[in-house]
């Protein structure tokens, strides 16, 4: 009895860190039960966390063409070719309490990163973050 006790014991302790770590990976992103995206960068938000916030200017690091043809609503384009005139555009929409969250085309498009980083560095903005999965995981997220 005491074997069969120690083994359960043993099991249990062997399941508990493994419990842990699912619980940890598979809380929902973007309303999908278990979808996990992958980790995320430092500076990075999931679609699903912007949507909970209540002041976001979203900003959109594309070209201007596809920013013509899509963008997420209410999102302000800026990009490395238009930056000082996409800027004025940017500041008139933004408020000191938004959170900004730039976004490009997807999860390996580098123009958002390059455009948030500008906005902190030159612009002195603090609170602006990277869409994990771009324009691709506001697409897929607006399908549902």
């Amino acid at each position: 009895m005491t074997a069969l006790r120690q083994a359960v014991a043993l099991l249990l302790l062997a399941l508990l860190p493994a419990a842990v770590i699912g619980w940890i990976q598979i809380e929902p992103q973007d309303g999908k039960p278990g979808a996990h995206p992958g980790p995320i960068a430092e500076g990075e938000v999931t679609l699903a966390a912007a949507q909970t916030w209540e002041l976001v200017l979203w900003v959109d690091a594309r070209t201007r063409p596809q920013f013509d043809r899509a963008h997420i609503p209410g999102a302000v384009p800026l990009s490395e070719e238009r930056w000082d005139q996409d800027l004025i555009a940017l500041f008139d929409r933004w408020k000191p309490d938004s959170r900004v969250v730039v976004y490009c085309d997807s999860a390996t498009c580098d123009k958002s990163r390059q455009i948030a980083e500008r906005l902190r560095r030159e612009v002195g903005l603090e609170n602006v973050h990277t869409l994990q999965g771009g324009w691709d995981a506001w697409r897929k997220g607006a399908r549902r």
